[in-house]
């Protein structure tokens, strides 16, 4: 779907101007190849400061501030407001997910027997679910460690493999870096606090066990720090508990 804009888009880089119709329909097409037209009602371009320079409101509209300069790096912009896009997205499809958990997973019978992909859907649903009723009720804490909660850790990532897989769509000449994995890498260990040296460390403490495992219930703690149904990247998507163990092998990774 973005190779239709291909030429729009050269046309504004050669014109060496953002061209703003050209984003929002490219826009619209991402919401509606994600089927998600019932939860945004429509995005904002602003020159106003917006938190974080992006926001998706509680009535569904999407807010992204321009103000920033976009000269001399055009196609860099373009990335950049594609990035904002994609986060404040993800935070739209957490708003899907949490609605199919009242109007499906709340109304099956006890005696279900759940599939493996249900049980995804389940802890990813508890993970934003209570992280996202935490940061409501605790804006300071939120506000201060912001990238910790479930739903912004993953918001992060996403952006940046949603933004990197689209912008290769739409120039596909344009051949991933090779610090690209290292990158993704950098984006899943984010707010993980353990020794750099892999070797010496015992303990991981992951991003939600740093907000939400003081205000949640010890079957809530159980469910999340399950490592038999999401695989690492899963988890650590969603900054759940990882053993010492794992984290060696994403730092060997790293290294390699």
């Amino acid at each position: 779907m973005a190779n239709k804009y291909r030429e729009d888009f050269f046309k504004s880089i050669r014109n060496k101007k953002f061209n703003t119709d050209l984003f929002l329909d490219m826009a619209e097409d991402i919401i509606k190849e994600r089927e998600l037209t019932s939860y945004i009602k429509g995005i904002t371009l602003t020159n106003k400061e917006c938190q974080d320079n992006g926001s998706y409101r509680p009535d569904g509209m999407i807010r992204i501030g321009l103000k920033r300069s976009y000269a001399p790096n055009l196609p860099y912009y373009y990335y950049d407001i594609f990035s904002i896009l994609f986060h404040e997205l993800c935070h739209a499809e957490q708003k899907k997910l949490l609605a199919k958990n009242k109007e499906y997973y709340s109304k099956l019978p006890l005696d279900h027997i759940y599939t493996n992909k249900e049980m995804k859907e389940i802890i990813r649903i508890v993970a934003i679910g209570k992280s996202w009723n935490y940061a409501r009720n605790n804006k300071e804490v939120y506000s201060k460690k912001h990238n910790c909660f479930s739903l912004e850790h993953e918001a992060i990532y996403r952006s940046f493999v949603d933004t990197t897989a689209y912008m290769q769509k739409l120039v596909p000449e344009i051949e991933l870096p090779e610090s690209y994995n290292k990158a993704k890498i950098q984006l899943l260990l984010s707010e993980y606090d353990y020794n750099k040296n892999y070797k010496l460390f015992r303990k991981v403490v992951s991003p939600v066990e740093k907000v939400l495992f003081d205000n949640v219930d010890k079957r809530t703690k159980k469910l999340l720090s399950r490592k038999d149904i999401l695989n690492l990247e899963e988890r650590m998507v969603l900054g759940l508990p990882i053993t010492s163990t794992e984290m060696n092998k994403v730092l060997r990774k790293y290294k390699d």
